[in-house]
């Protein structure tokens, strides 16, 4: 078993879960906003938002868009569809509020804090994320995961997102480490594990939904995040 030194973590959906907590804090904002007024009901929004902000997050990882617009149109492209009243500026109140929401909500992926703890003594525990540094660090504190992790590392940080290997050279980098003596964990294949592959850092596939269509074998592959101990 190679002995590894350094353990990189996404962050949402691998430790947060980001799918919970995200829903959870659209609906307080659908209903704050009374949004129930021009939407069939909250699964409508939510459908609506989520294919709108999947679009843009793709656009972003290609440098098409700015961070800023990215966050600002998520919500301003779908309430202008339907004609809201001054819909650009309620898109904003909307953003700032979900982005404040999303970081008092706590609910992590199941057997998080085992495994951090599990591991915590073993090697030095990172964040390697796409997702925007002072919402992230926020989210970490109030779910208490903070004490377990050494180094936040962010996308926005050098212009890079996952799967470019600049990113993961870049966290290497910053820690100090070898690829030789780290491993990624995260819950997508395309962003964390071929991100990971093509920069020579071995991975650990949290295979939530038993993906089958997987071209090129991650190093290891787990459904939960407990059978890391199994791993690590």
């Amino acid at each position: 078993m190679k002995q590894y030194k350094h353990v990189f973590f996404d962050f949402d959906n691998t430790l947060w879960d980001f799918t919970y907590n995200s829903k959870e804090s659209l609906n307080d904002v659908f209903l704050k906003y009374q949004l129930f007024n021009y939407f069939v009901d909250f699964e409508d929004f939510y459908e609506k938002y989520e294919e709108n902000n999947t679009n843009l997050w793709n656009e972003y990882r290609q440098g098409l868009i700015s961070k800023e617009s990215l966050t600002f149109r998520r919500f301003s492209v779908i309430l202008e569809k339907f004609e809201i009243p001054d819909s650009r500026n309620i898109s904003q109140k909307i953003n700032s509020d979900y982005l404040s929401l999303t970081t008092t909500k706590t609910k992590i992926i199941d057997d998080a804090y085992e495994i951090l703890n599990y591991l915590k003594n073993k090697y030095e525990l990172h964040i390697l994320t796409d997702g925007f540094f002072e919402v992230q660090v926020v989210k970490l504190r109030t779910s208490k995961l903070s004490p377990f992790i050494s180094n936040v590392i962010t996308a926005e940080e050098i212009g890079f997102l996952k799967p470019s290997i600049e990113l993961f050279q870049h966290a290497l980098k910053s820690v100090n480490a070898t690829k030789e003596e780290s491993i990624m964990i995260g819950d997508s294949y395309e962003s964390d594990i071929i991100g990971a592959k093509n920069a020579g850092i071995d991975q650990i596939f949290l295979n939530h939904n038993n993906r089958s269509d997987l071209e090129i074998k991650p190093t290891y592959t787990v459904t939960k995040l407990k059978e890391i101990i199994e791993i690590l």
